[in-house]
């Protein structure tokens, strides 16, 4: 794991290079050979050897520390020598991230550590499954992002303000239709990956992915204060909202048991959203974004989870409901698609 974390940047640094030049298909065809390799080495090692765990970890890290390292040579070549002035321009920027990622880690790990120490080992197996779930929506949210940021930084730099909305209008909404599509099939997600024991975590998983949508909103307002280069104020608002989680983690899963956990989260990415949307106002970027649309599509959702919530003890009708709303969000795609099609090709 040193040895690929040694190594990794150096990939890191190759397709973030490729993505920010919207060189997409060389993008693509590196991330595709990186899980390739890892998954395909892991099956073979899970497969021949006695500790499964070890094939698992060897699979996983050496094939991708291997293709890093072999791009490390290619930039250490191309690159010929060393920029001192890039160094200094990064690391004045960087290093309030440091903090900040750090803070990220804490945000999203610290409850199924509580849970394990306040209710035990069970009760962080089923938040665990949620939370896995919930992933789904994060690495969505996660490929969305790399794919808009460069074009948004872009239109900051060219102070294009007014093309901002109508572009992310519908990249917006399309997040949260497949979300709220995830919402609706909650149970048949963690039973594809937890199975039937874990079947109590569905009625956690909805407040875990309505803060994925939050965060999703968060992170645009976010990238402001990357453009801005105000990264120290992006490590403040995180650290302040790890450290809220943990004491109200600590509060409440004593009172109400792990399932708080859940809302605690989600009361931590919204603590984040508040604090990052004053703090880009103050940037004076207040209209930079459709706020109507944002917070009434956010209290739409927050609404209509705990409806969902209840629709998960009424299979038929859930099922029913999850059919009408996948045919309409499929019409208003092909309705739209010459909208749509016209932002993929910018």
């Amino acid at each position: 794991m040193f040895f690929y974390l040694f190594c990794a940047p150096a990939y890191s640094m190759f397709v973030t290079k490729h993505r920010a030049f919207y060189k997409y298909r060389v993008f693509s065809i590196m991330t595709g050979i990186s899980i390739a390799l890892s998954l395909g080495t892991s099956l073979i090692l899970v497969v021949m050897m006695n500790d499964k765990l070890m094939g698992r970890i060897i699979g996983q890290y050496i094939p991708a520390a291997i293709l890093s390292l072999i791009l490390y040579i290619f930039l250490a070549i191309k690159g010929k020598r060393i920029q001192i002035k890039y160094w200094k321009y990064a690391l004045v920027i960087c290093i309030p991230l440091v903090p900040h990622l750090l803070s990220m880690n804490i945000l999203s790990s610290s409850d199924r550590i509580l849970i394990r120490r306040i209710s035990g080992a069970e009760y962080a197996a089923l938040f665990s499954i949620a939370h896995s779930c919930a992933n789904i929506v994060s690495i969505l949210l996660d490929s969305m992002n790399k794919a808009w940021a460069p074009w948004f930084l872009d239109t900051l730099h060219s102070k294009d303000y007014s093309n901002v909305k109508p572009v992310t209008k519908p990249y917006f909404l399309l997040f949260v239709s497949i979300a709220g599509g995830i919402f609706l099939l909650g149970p048949e997600v963690i039973l594809i990956l937890g199975g039937k024991a874990y079947l109590d975590a569905i009625f956690i998983l909805p407040p875990l992915i309505m803060g994925c949508v939050v965060q999703f909103v968060y992170t645009m307002y976010v990238q402001v204060e990357f453009y801005e280069k105000k990264t120290i104020g992006v490590a403040i608002g995180t650290i302040s909202s790890a450290a809220i989680n943990i004491v109200l983690n600590l509060i409440f899963i004593h009172a109400f048991g792990y399932r708080a956990a859940a809302y605690v989260t989600l009361i931590g990415y919204i603590c984040l959203l508040f604090y990052h949307y004053n703090y880009v106002k103050r940037l004076g970027y207040k209209d930079i974004f459709d706020r109507k649309l944002l917070f009434g599509t956010l209290l739409i959702l927050f609404l209509a989870m705990f409806g969902i919530m209840i629709l998960y003890n009424y299979t038929i009708l859930r099922y029913i409901i999850t059919l009408v709303y996948g045919t309409v969000i499929l019409f208003l795609i092909f309705k739209q698609k010459g909208i749509i099609l016209s932002i993929l090709r910018k």
